[in-house]
């Protein structure tokens, strides 16, 4: 307003000059001057502008928070920082309504349909580990035994992601923009490959036995010496050398259940899942890996995040590169000591802490508005059963090594063979198609009885066939979403769906899991925020196989090859 009114001004303030006779020369100097001082002045707004407009962003960064359901955005909010998730939610988009579309829910196969635009249906990414119906025998949805692990001495984490079906956003990038990088970094192996894709130029995931990240020959030739002088700095030993204790005062945490909990699982054998924690003892008995039950092992995958930012030159120019960053720590958290402890509270409030530190590195680096970032998680997770049931409400536990013996009785007493079931896993039944063959039998005439046989046990919401699942067109959402995880080359012959809020009683009524196709274990946040995008909130229905396809079109660039998922409506609309 005051350049405005200088420049306006100097018509009028010409004859007064003159009147001072005041020779034309300084005059017109003058003028030139103060117009040229006015165009000085507006350099900055301009280069601001320039950033905004600018025709990509120079990073992508997407962050996939592991187990994180939807409430847990506005249940804890009024703790979090304002420039953490709440920065997030004030300046970015949310998609409220956003849910994965299929079943199973587990982090294999969540992540896999975030960076692929796809379902497990299109991607083949069924479970975590599967069974293999082609060898006869149970596979890691990431393993590789061609590769070469780099920084473990062991060789136990030979990764890579051969079994993704698809390729990812990062492959689109790199396909469609000469020289953009993509780099994935988390504590599980799975969390870091299958967000990386098929071409990235590195994945990195935390050695539980060595305290170090580790990658593969599928990813480069040597481990990279910035990787090497990162584990040089043995984070995890500082972070296990203090107890963990709360954030703020205990009494403070009202969103949760007392401290002392009879829902929760205690990390230290014989002791109390209490505060403080005493990380250097767990240290000693469990290792690093005591490290993943706490909410500094998300501490030390944004300081990987970073380095790997800094020593890969990340968003440096005007080709895009993607930074893929999942926290795991939250789904080890919330398995062990479930949806309403203290120690998940407090895992937030620190992950919201950390976030806040990540994205002011960033806005530092790259500039606040010359990235593009989107935040998810890769499934919710169940309440506690037996709380729910303390609290009158009709859940339970089910018993799948019980329903597996039946089954086999079964087949044993009407077939006269219990190995014509190869598998019961994932909750579903593999049957050896050769050895009924073979037997003179219909694959049919076995799967009619057995699944009228398991509509019988406790805890059964649905069964469907192999039949069902490749021929019908379902009218209802549940077994729709048990079809978009059904892969035909690679899942079982029968599916069964739990009733709401029953899970495995292999969990010993002490924390949790996840892996339905309930509202509890789909329904999860949506976050966008930074280059192209708008602010505010969105009601309508999206699916986790909606992200990249919206991510390419802000990009401008084609979806993965398997993508089935569509742009986000607000998301885009905010951009034009």
């Amino acid at each position: 307003m005051q350049f405005y009114f200088l420049v306006t001004s100097l018509p009028a303030f010409f004859p007064f000059l003159c009147s001072l006779q005041i020779s034309t020369m300084f005059v017109k100097t003058a003028s030139a001057f103060l117009a040229f001082f006015v165009l000085i002045s507006c350099v900055k707004p301009t280069q601001e502008k320039a950033s905004e407009d600018a025709e990509y962003p120079k990073l992508v960064v997407g962050i996939v928070v592991d187990q994180m359901r939807y409430d847990y955005l506005y249940r804890f909010q009024n703790r979090y920082r304002e420039d953490g998730l709440n920065r997030m939610m004030k300046q970015g988009i949310s998609m409220e309504n956003h849910h994965f579309s299929y079943m199973p829910t587990y982090t294999g196969p969540g992540h896999a349909s975030i960076y692929t635009g796809t379902t497990p249906a299109v991607h083949g990414i069924i479970a975590n580990d599967f069974y293999d119906k082609v060898n006869r025998k149970f596979m890691y949805c990431v393993e590789d035994d061609s590769v070469e692990v780099f920084g473990a001495k062991q060789d136990k984490e030979k990764r890579s992601p051969k079994n993704l079906l698809v390729n990812t956003l990062g492959d689109q990038m790199k396909l469609h923009f000469p020289g953009a990088k993509v780099i994935s970094v988390s504590i599980k192996d799975r969390a870091a490959i299958l967000p990386g894709g098929h071409m990235a130029d590195g994945a990195y995931w935390f050695n539980s036995e060595e305290g170090k990240f580790v990658t593969t020959s599928y990813y480069v030739a040597q481990m990279p010496a910035w990787m090497n002088e990162f584990n040089a700095k043995e984070y995890p030993d500082k972070y296990m050398s203090t107890p963990w204790n709360t954030l703020y005062p205990l009494q403070t945490y009202t969103q949760s259940n007392p401290d002392d909990s009879p829902y929760e699982k205690s990390l230290k054998q014989g002791g109390k899942p209490v505060f403080p924690y005493d990380l250097p003892s767990l240290k000693e008995e469990s290792g690093y890996g005591a490290l993943k039950y706490t909410p500094f092992g998300n501490d030390l995958v944004a300081e990987a995040a970073m380095a790997a930012a800094e020593a890969e030159n990340l968003g440096i120019d005007d080709v895009p590169d993607l930074l893929a960053v999942s926290f795991s720590s939250t789904d080890y958290v919330g398995h062990a000591f479930g949806t309403h402890s203290v120690e998940l509270e407090d895992t937030y409030l620190r992950f919201d802490s950390t976030l806040a530190v990540f994205f002011n590195y960033l806005d530092k680096k790259i500039g606040k508005e010359n990235y593009l970032t989107f935040l998810t998680a890769d499934h919710g997770v169940a309440m506690v059963p037996q709380e729910l049931i303390d609290r009158g409400v009709p859940v339970g536990y089910y018993d799948e090594k019980s329903l597996e013996r039946s089954v086999r009785g079964l087949l044993e007493a009407k077939f006269g063979g219990s190995d014509l079931l190869l598998s019961y896993s994932n909750n579903q039944f593999f049957f050896d198609h050769n050895l009924a063959k073979n037997l003179g039998i219909d694959l049919h005439e076995i799967l009619h009885p057995v699944m009228h046989h398991v509509m019988q046990f406790d805890g059964v919401y649905s069964v469907l066939s192999r039949k069902d699942l490749m021929h019908k067109s379902f009218p209802e959402k549940i077994n729709r979403q048990v079809q978009k995880g059904w892969n035909p080359r690679r899942s079982g012959d029968i599916a069964v769906i739990w009733q709401p809020g029953w899970i495995s009683d292999s969990y010993d009524h002490k924390g949790t899991t996840h892996g339905s196709p309930w509202s509890y274990d789909t329904h999860v946040p949506m976050l966008f925020m930074g280059w192209g995008v708008g602010d505010g909130r969105a009601s309508e229905p999206t699916n986790a196989e909606d992200i990249v396809p919206t991510v390419s079109m802000l990009l401008g660039i084609e979806s993965p090859i398997g993508a089935t998922g569509d742009p986000m409506k607000s998301v885009i609309d905010e951009n034009n």
